[in-house]
C-alpha cells in the first residue's frame, strides 16, 4: 500500500483537525511525517485500539 493510500485509508473513517490537500505532490518524507501525525493524533483520542478489540473478540464453538 503507497503512502498516500495508507493516508487515504485512515483518513475515510476518521475526522483530522488539519485536512491535507495535494498529497500526490509531497515528497515521501513528508507523507511519512503525515502519516506518524496521523497515528500520533489517533493515539491520543483513542484508549481502546484495533488491537484490544481483536484481542477481546468473544470466542463461541459450535
Amino acid at each position: 500500500m503507497s503512502r498516500i493510500e495508507k493516508i487515504s485509508f485512515i483518513r475515510s473513517f476518521w475526522t483530522f483537525r488539519e485536512v491535507y490537500e495535494r498529497l500526490e505532490e509531497y515528497p515521501d518524507k513528508k507523507l511519512d511525517r503525515i502519516i506518524a501525525k496521523i497515528i500520533e493524533e489517533i493515539r491520543k483520542q483513542v484508549e481502546y485500539t484495533a488491537v484490544d478489540h481483536v484481542l477481546n473478540f468473544p470466542v463461541y464453538l459450535n
